[in-house]
């Protein structure tokens, strides 16, 4: 009896044993699989370009050889601006502040008349720029210098440098826009085309940004640019040279190429700030989330590869999609981190596309009509002449030319919008909307 219980003991241990070796098979292996999958999608990213060691860090985050570091030189110009706005703060009064125009607050340039029209506040104006001639004066010159800023990130443990600067350089383009406006108000043109182009200026040197928020304030600052240019080309008496000028400068801004900059910029950040020791548990236990979040950014990056119009179906629509899924399924976690933040940058990135490429077309019929003497009947008359060499000037988010309409206001340029549909140019924002539902411009009577 003893024998026969000893017998079973032993094949109950042994039975035991096989468990316990299965399952430390199958968890090793699992183990395995994960972190083999998270090398994978690393792998993937460092190959698409995504920055993934210190060197290589280091490297995206400074300024290319093609231009000159002018760094300190933007950070002091920063700094000094705002010195002047909190001390002019001080004197003037809060309310009296707040009743200064801002160039495009409500995104259609309406914020400041047209010239030769009655506005209440230009004396105000004019009067609160003269405080920043030396600003305006320094930023023509460090614009001209061509140089450009570098990424300054705030991933890495031990940053002390000034960053972000988005709301700086967004506070010196509209002081600069505002400049432009009053100048032309008082039919000093040269003026007003130096303050654009410096504005213009400013967006190329930020070319280095690598972060969301950064990106899209410099392609709000563009598109406020934009619209001005436009506007003010029908009253200032800005030469073909000059309109041309403006039009290199607007097409310099590579939006796309910029926001897949940034995704690379924010993936790399944030892979450092979870990095985890491979093979500790954290690295077992983020494992999962992590190869989740490269696998789904991978895609994100190389879809801006494509041209605009594929841009929308690669990411917008997917991504729309998996906004969908419940956010307790923590397998999607790194999803509701980065969707919407994704969502809203792709808009404002293809807005400010459809925008600057309306003012292309906009400035190309106020050249055609300093050759001719008449304005094109529809905007495929425009000259060829008239438009940049291989700038594309179609509509970012179906392809094919732009559409014009008439409206109250004057000639509307604009591209469908995100909903890719034609709303007869509808491009102003309206009640519980930052913008309209197609992107463009409205020109002003000529």
């Amino acid at each position: 009896m003893f024998r026969r219980l000893r017998r079973k003991t032993l094949i109950f241990l042994v039975a035991i044993g096989m468990m316990v070796v299965s399952l430390w098979i199958y968890f090793e292996w699992s183990k395995h699989v994960l972190i083999e999958r998270k090398k994978d999608a690393f792998s993937k990213l460092q190959a698409a370009g995504v920055p993934m060691t210190s060197s290589e860090r280091k490297a995206f985050a400074g300024v290319a050889s093609h231009a000159r570091d002018s760094t300190d030189e933007w950070v002091t110009l920063f700094a000094d601006r705002l010195a002047i706005s909190n001390r002019l703060f001080r004197e003037m009064g809060k309310e009296k502040s707040f009743a200064l125009p801002f160039v495009g607050m409500d995104r259609d340039g309406h914020s400041i008349p047209e010239p030769k029209t009655e506005w209440d506040e230009e004396q105000n104006a004019a009067e609160y720029l003269q405080h920043f001639e030396d600003i305006i004066h320094r930023t023509h010159e460090l614009a001209l210098s061509q140089g450009a800023w570098r990424y300054i990130s705030t991933k890495d443990p031990g940053d002390d440098e000034i960053h972000p600067l988005n709301y700086r350089y967004s506070n010196l383009g509209q002081l600069l826009l505002l400049s432009s406006h009053v100048e032309a108000r008082r039919s000093r043109s040269e003026r007003a085309y130096e303050d654009l182009m410096a504005v213009l200026r400013i967006v190329d040197a930020g070319q280095f940004e690598a972060e969301w928020d950064s990106v899209g304030v410099l392609a709000r600052i563009h598109s406020l640019a934009s619209i001005s240019a436009a506007r003010l080309s029908v009253v200032c008496n800005w030469n073909d040279q000059q309109l041309a000028n403006l039009q290199t400068a607007l097409a310099n801004a590579d939006f796309k190429a910029r926001m897949k900059r940034a995704y690379m910029g924010e993936v790399s950040g944030n892979l450092k700030l979870l990095y985890t020791e491979p093979g500790s548990v954290e690295d077992l236990y983020f494992a999962e989330n992590l190869s989740l979040y490269a696998e789904i950014m991978l895609p994100i990056i190389q879809g801006f590869d494509n041209p605009w119009p594929r841009v929308f179906p690669t990411q917008w629509y997917d991504l729309e999609e998996l906004e969908k899924k419940p956010n307790s399924d923590k397998k999607y976690a790194p999803l509701f981190v980065m969707l919407p933040a994704t969502l809203k940058m792709i808009s404002e990135a293809s807005t400010a596309t459809a925008i600057q490429r309306s003012a292309i077309t906009a400035l190309a019929r106020q050249r055609h009509f300093l050759k001719s003497g008449a304005y094109p009947e529809s905007l495929q008359q425009l000259a060829k002449d008239s438009l940049p060499e291989n700038v594309d000037v179609s509509d970012p988010f179906v392809g094919g030319p732009l559409k014009s309409s008439m409206s109250p206001q004057g000639l509307v340029v604009y591209g469908v919008g995100m909903n890719g549909a034609d709303d007869g140019g509808d491009v102003l924002p309206g009640q519980g909307r930052t913008q309209g539902a197609d992107s463009g411009l409205i020109l002003a009577w000529p």
